[in-house]
């Protein structure tokens, strides 16, 4: 997903004053009986104004609703929820 959506493109990184080339970085590590795996990247972010009009689209909340951007970012994690205009075979079917 980072790659699909995340990573800018090279001239978008430039003007934006970033190096040409985006930054994935995976770790795997062991967190007492559990492995944990984490991805990082340096891209734009998730666009929570987006996330935000398609829950309310998808009536998973009201549009006065107040909700802070951590709350926002968990739809992401809901069952087939999506933001993007088109499925490729790296995105677009939700989780």
């Amino acid at each position: 997903n980072a790659l699909d959506h995340g990573i800018e493109t090279p001239e978008d990184r430039t003007k934006a004053g970033k190096p040409a080339t985006g930054e994935v970085v995976l770790s795997l590590t062991r967190e007492g009986g559990d492995v944990v795996l984490r991805m990082m990247d340096d891209g734009k972010g998730i666009p929570s104004d987006v996330i935000r009009d398609k829950a309310v689209r998808q009536g998973l909340m009201r549009a006065d609703e107040d909700l802070s951007e951590r709350e926002i970012l968990q739809f992401i994690l809901q069952p087939g929820f999506s933001t993007a205009q088109q499925v490729t075979q790296i995105s677009g079917r939700g989780v």
